[in-house]
């Protein structure tokens, strides 16, 4: 009695017990369908006369950690590839080549702080918040000038002041004119609104026309905050703190590249600290 196994609508085995059990076991491959309600259904091959029986259960599931946003331009479209999140560009935004066999599109963003920038919804959606994240993202930046008071932004999910504490996270590249700190990449972090904010700082310089690999990863089990820098652990930046991606509730859009003024290729988020293996596995 051969039997196939749907989830939903989606054949995703086909099992043949033993003869003559009357019990047997079988695995469902659920991270093939998708999250929310979930039917379970064994049905017996057509053909088979011994057997007439159907079995169902409903069950509910959710993926496990893993990519839960992620742009990365390849089919021409700002949209978020996993999630819907898609992207929107408001002023000197383009889909370009990036040039690289790793990703093969990325945005052209212009220099207007406040004008050119990519809005990719409200983060608060993927109920990360203070829990395990990592975001990693691709840019290139040209020197820039050493008078340059402006820093290109890559990222802001950032609210918040000094005075009510902070949420999320805004990454840049420091501007010009901030000696031995410029076209290094400054990423501060918050959370759950306490006062200050994390800062982790790249070495070396990233604004020198090439393509340089970020990554901002936490740990909410530990509250350990690591930076990654072209696959290299930066650990004197490494903090204890709590952190959080965004703000708690809605009402913050993420911004990618405000002003940035160069290209960003193959924006992730997270929902789990990535180990040291995967982000090897991610940048090799």
């Amino acid at each position: 009695n051969e039997f196939q196994v749907y989830a939903d609508s989606t054949l995703v085995g086909q099992i043949l017990p033993p003869a003559e059990v009357a019990r047997f076991s079988f695995d469902i491959p659920l991270s093939e369908t998708s999250d929310g309600e979930l039917r379970i259904k064994l049905r017996k091959v057509p053909g088979n006369a011994r057997c007439t029986c159907v079995s169902e259960v409903w069950i509910r599931k959710k993926k496990a950690g893993g990519l839960v946003a992620s742009w990365d331009f390849h089919d021409n479209t700002y949209a978020d590839q996993v999630g819907s999140l898609d992207g929107a560009p408001h002023g000197s935004v383009a889909i370009v080549d990036s040039g690289r066999t790793e990703f093969s599109k990325a945005i052209q963003v212009g220099a207007a702080k406040g004008t050119d920038y990519l809005t990719a919804g409200d983060l608060s959606s993927l109920d990360i918040y203070t829990k395990s994240f990592t975001v990693s993202f691709w840019m290139k930046h040209a020197p820039l000038p050493a008078d340059s008071a402006d820093s290109p932004e890559i990222w802001d999910s950032k609210t918040g002041s000094s005075a009510e504490g902070y949420d999320g996270m805004q990454v840049n590249v420091r501007q010009g004119s901030d000696g031995g700190n410029s076209g290094k990449i400054y990423a501060v972090v918050g959370g759950a609104g306490l006062p200050g904010m994390e800062l982790l700082k790249g070495t070396p310089r990233v604004d020198d026309g090439e393509w340089h690999w970020i990554v901002v990863r936490y740990d909410g089990g530990t509250d350990e905050l690591s930076y990654f820098q072209d696959g290299v652990h930066i650990a004197a930046e490494d903090a204890v703190r709590v952190c959080s991606l965004n703000r708690w509730v809605a009402g913050k859009t993420l911004r990618i590249g405000d002003g940035f003024g160069g290209l960003i290729g193959d924006v992730r988020v997270y929902d789990k600290a990535l180990s040291f293996q995967e982000l090897e596995g991610l940048y090799e």
